[in-house]
Formats: structure tokens, sequence, C-alpha cells
């Protein structure tokens, strides 16, 4: 097994996102997120843990964490007991071929887009693309999707640019609401 770095440097990207290593790390990642999102908009739900703006509160938030983390330790358990996660992950994933791809990170993206709209009169799409195209590499490091692949880079390179040449107007509205 190569390490990370090894892969890089011989298969560029391609050879990084066939890495089991990189691959079993940052679908771990991916899913703690994700699985962090879910529980947050279930949690978000129940009185106890809302705060006084009728938003996830502070123990909502690292209850969320923490649910996120253990179906994330089952889960990759029960993956590991069955054979290993890169096998079994290839094996499910592989016969859905690019359609398959699509469909994930299209789960990717509704999963993780908010569509209330916050203060600044903008959404989450950003963050939501950024987390899609992740989604795309990873699935394309499993199966060797080319086009996944692309796209999945195009998903995750074009909001980065944009929030760095966009500047950063969020700070603008965080300095006018504490001047008040």
């Amino acid at each position: 097994m190569t390490t990370i770095t090894q892969a890089f440097q011989h298969g560029g990207v391609q050879g990084l996102l066939q890495n089991e290593t990189f691959t079993t790390v940052t679908t771990l990642a991916l899913c703690l997120i994700i699985g962090y999102v879910v529980y947050s908009m279930l949690l978000a739900r129940i009185p106890i843990f809302q705060d006084r703006e009728q938003r996830l509160g502070k123990p909502g938030k690292i209850i969320s964490l923490c649910l996120s983390g253990i179906t994330l330790a089952a889960a990759y358990k029960y993956l590991a007991v069955k054979g290993g996660f890169a096998k079994i992950a290839n094996h499910l994933l592989t016969s859905f071929g690019t359609i398959g791809g699509g469909i994930l990170m299209a789960a990717t993206f509704l999963a993780t887009f908010k569509r209330k709209e916050y203060p600044s009169r903008t959404t989450n799409w950003k963050l939501s693309l950024i987390l899609t195209g992740l989604t795309g590499m990873l699935y394309a490091g499993i199966t060797s999707n080319q086009f996944i692949a692309i796209l999945g880079c195009m998903l995750f390179f074009l909001p980065i640019i944009a929030y760095i040449a966009e500047g950063h107007e969020h700070d603008d509205y965080a300095r006018r609401r504490y001047r008040r």
C-alpha cells in the first residue's frame, strides 16, 4: 500500500483518488459532515435543543456531532468486518456507473443545502457545491469514472474560486450588526 504522498506524486489527482487510505479518510470525513447535517436538522425541531432565536443551540450541535460520530463508527466497523470499505464500496458503486454518481451527487447537494436565507441574503450554496464536488471526486476515485471526476473537481473548485473572487461580504454584515 502506497502513502498518500507517493500516490499523488506517481498518479497525480487520479492516483490520489484511487489511493485506499485517502479515499477512506475523505469518505469518513464527508460522511461525518453529512451525518452532522442530518442530525442537526432533526434536533433543530426539538425545543430543548433550540436557543432563544429558535435555532439549534450549542448542546444540540454537540449532540449532533456525537450521534454522527457514533453512527459512522458503527457503519465503519460493520464494513471492516465484511471485507473492508474499499472492496464493498467498489462493488456497490461500480454497478451504478455514471448515473449512480450523478444521483449520489444530487442527493449530497439536496441533503446539505438549506433553503432558508441567511440575514445577509445569501444561502449556503457554495458549501453545498463543495461537498457535492468532494462526493463526486470520491465516487470517481472508487469507480475510476473520468466524467464524474471532472465534474466533481469543477464543483469542488469553482465555489472556492467564487468565494475568493467576491471578497468577504459576510464579514461586512457581521461588522454592521455588532456596531449597533
